[in-house]
């Protein structure tokens, strides 16, 4: 079995456009007296220049915009947020420790999650893991 032929249309040559553009300057003829300036025929010879592509996206300007739109404004929150902290608790009678007292306190059990010294003294990586634990069993 042959494939079908598929027939198309081919027009020998275009049909001219009838009538003008909107918005189109009406053209007008210049007579045999009016001599064409040499800069307008230079001009009408050369190639009108190629657009400026766009500069390729690269790692760098991809991470740059990254970081700009999505890091930093979460990054300058949190700055303010625990410069806020900071600054109404240092104060003295605060009822609430500080940002830098909690992270003097807590800085052993941030930086050893997982140190066993016998019983309940565990990290708080143990911690977390027998909390996911009973969770996972509910």
């Amino acid at each position: 079995m042959s494939s079908p032929t598929y027939l198309r249309a081919v027009s020998p040559a275009p049909i001219p456009a009838v009538g003008k553009a909107p918005n189109e300057p009406e053209a007008t003829e210049l007579s045999q007296s009016q001599p064409v300036p040499a800069a307008a025929k230079e001009s009408a010879a050369q190639p009108a220049p190629a657009a400026v592509e766009p500069k390729a996206n690269n790692v760098l300007t991809r991470t740059k915009d990254v970081a700009i739109n999505h890091i930093l404004p979460p990054a300058v929150v949190l700055f303010l947020l625990v410069s806020l902290w900071q600054i109404l608790c240092s104060q003295p009678g605060s009822s609430l420790p500080s940002f830098t007292q909690v992270i003097t306190d807590t800085s052993e059990l941030i930086l050893h999650p997982f140190y066993d010294n016998g019983g309940n003294d565990v990290g708080l990586g143990w911690q977390l893991l027998a909390s996911l634990k009973r969770v996972a069993y509910g």
